[in-house]
C-alpha cells in the first residue's frame, strides 16, 4: 500500500525556471526510499512539497490517500516527521528538553511531558547512543552532534513517515555509519523513511528504493541494487563515475 503519492506535480519558485516537472511516483509503506541527483536537481524541493512547506503549481500530493493540504499542522505532525539539512546554532535549552519537544503532538493544551514521555525519550537516546549529551546545551554541542539529536527527535515524534534532508551531511565517518545502521534497523518498526543523499552507496547499503532526479524530471525509479548501474550513474553525473576497484588505492569503509 502506498503511503506517499505524487501525481503530475510541477513546481517552480517565483521568477525562476521550473524546479520539478510532471513528477509521478509512489512510496510504499514500511519502505526506505532515497532521493539522488546533482545539486539543484530538486531533491530538497520535493521534500518541502511533501511537507507542504511549498505548494505545487500543478498536480496533487497524497499522504495516506489524503491530500497533504487537507491536514492541519497537528494532524500532519502525527503522520510525518521532518529533519532539515540546516543545522541551527541558536538553541538555549538542553538536549533533553529539545528531545521532549518531540512528544508535543501527543499533548493537550497546557499539558507537560510526564514520566512515560521521558522514558520514551530515554529509549531513543540509548538507541542513538547520545546519553552523554542529555544535559548539554544545544548551542554548546557540535554541528554533527546537533544533527544526530535532530534525527533522534524525529523518531521520538512517533510519526510513521520520517523525512530527512541530507541527514548525513554534517556527520563524521563513524556517526554516518551509526545513523545508517539505525535506518536499516528501523525497517522492522513499521516506519517509512525517505531521505536525500549524495552518496549512492547509502542506497545500496540500505537496499533502498531509488528516486533519481535530473533536469527537473524523475529519470530513475526502482530498487537500488537493480537500477544503480555504472551506465545510469554516468548518464546523470558524467563519465567520472567508476568502481572503487578502478582507483589506484583501496577506499576505506566501515565493517558491516
Amino acid at each position: 500500500m502506498s503511503v506517499i503519492k505524487f501525481e503530475n506535480v510541477t513546481f517552480q519558485y517565483s521568477n525562476s525556471r521550473e524546479v520539478l516537472k510532471d513528477i509521478n511516483f509512489e512510496v510504499e509503506s514500511n519502505s526506505t526510499t532515497i532521493l539522488l541527483g546533482k545539486n539543484g536537481s530538486g531533491k530538497s524541493t520535493l521534500l518541502k512539497l511533501l511537507m507542504y512547506f511549498e505548494k505545487p503549481q500543478e498536480g496533487t500530493i497524497f499522504l495516506n490517500n489524503k491530500c497533504v493540504n487537507e491536514y492541519s499542522i497537528l494532524e500532519r505532525s502525527k503522520e510525518i516527521a521532518y529533519v532539515s539539512q540546516d543545522v541551527f546554532n541558536q538553541f538555549d535549552f538542553s538536549v533533553k528538553d529539545y528531545l521532549l519537544f518531540g512528544v508535543t503532538n501527543t499533548l493537550s493544551m497546557f499539558q507537560s511531558p510526564n514520566k512515560s514521555h521521558e522514558k520514551l525519550v530515554q529509549q531513543f537516546v540509548e538507541k542513538f547512543e547520545i546519553p552523554h549529551l542529555m544535559n548539554k546545551s544545544m548551542d554548546k554541542i557540535s554541528g554533527g552532534e546537533k544533527q544526530i539529536v535532530m534525527i533522534c527527535k524525529a523518531f521520538i515524534q512517533g510519526s510513521n513517515v520520517i523525512v530527512l534532508d541530507e541527514p548525513l551531511s554534517a556527520l563524521d565517518f563513524i556517526n554516518q555509519n551509526k545513523v545508517l545502521r539505525l535506518l536499516k534497523d528501523i525497517k522492522n518498526e513499521n516506519k517509512t523513511i525517505i531521505f536525500t543523499t549524495h552518496n549512492p552507496n547509502h542506497a545500496l547499503y540500505l537496499d533502498a528504493n531509488i528516486l533519481m532526479l535530473d533536469e527537473q524530471k524523475l529519470v530513475i525509479n526502482g530498487k537500488a541494487r537493480e537500477v544503480l548501474t555504472i551506465e545510469n550513474l554516468i548518464n546523470i553525473y558524467g563519465d567520472i563515475i567508476g568502481f572503487s576497484s578502478d582507483h589506484p588505492y583501496e577506499e576505506f569503509s566501515i565493517k558491516q
